[in-house]
């Protein structure tokens, strides 16, 4: 669960409500922008292996799509959904507890 693709897949699997989108590779990911803004006035794509907002971005219906990128790339593009609360915890674990930073 360490990249967005694996968060969503678990989720899914779990049956927890997510945005509406899909992980891609650099190659893809002009087309599922644009497939996605279809649907939806905003898009977030972002770096499947990212923390903290590094590399996000959100592109509006009528902007051009995501920037190209290299085509081994690995990204998540999915509806925007507006927030009120950003909750973030880091911790670390290992096999005799967990410790929050």
């Amino acid at each position: 669960m360490n990249t967005k693709s694996g968060f969503r897949a678990v989720a899914q699997a779990l049956g927890l409500c997510l945005p509406h989108g899909r992980a891609c590779t650099g190659a893809e990911l002009g087309q599922v922008t644009t497939a996605l803004q279809g649907a939806h006035e905003r898009v977030v794509v972002k770096p499947d292996r990212s923390a903290g907002g590094h590399g996000l971005h959100s592109v509006s219906r009528g902007d051009q799509s995501a920037q190209p990128q290299p085509a081994n790339s690995r990204w998540v593009a999915e509806e925007y959904v507006e927030h009120t609360r950003a909750v973030s915890a880091q911790g670390h674990a290992t096999a005799a507890r967990v410790e929050l930073a």
